[in-house]
């Protein structure tokens, strides 16, 4: 039985660390720039943006494992 599209993206964002997920949820659903989330993880910017590249790619290596297209 596959999965729904939801259930695909949450085990998707499951198999990140906690910081991707972190970067990933506040960029992309709250909206927040590389700043707010930085001063909120106590991080650099830069440091939010490598979060940031490194769980999509994470992401994306997961749905194509899943069969999932972009």
């Amino acid at each position: 039985m596959s999965m729904a599209p939801t259930e695909v993206v949450l085990a998707g964002l499951d198999t990140l660390s906690d910081r991707q997920r972190a970067a990933l949820v506040l960029r992309y659903w709250l909206d927040w720039g590389d700043q707010e989330i930085a001063d909120a993880m106590g991080c650099a910017r830069s440091t939010v943006r490598v979060l940031a590249f490194r769980g999509l790619r994470s992401l994306r290596d997961y749905f194509e494992t899943q069969g999932v297209s972009p």
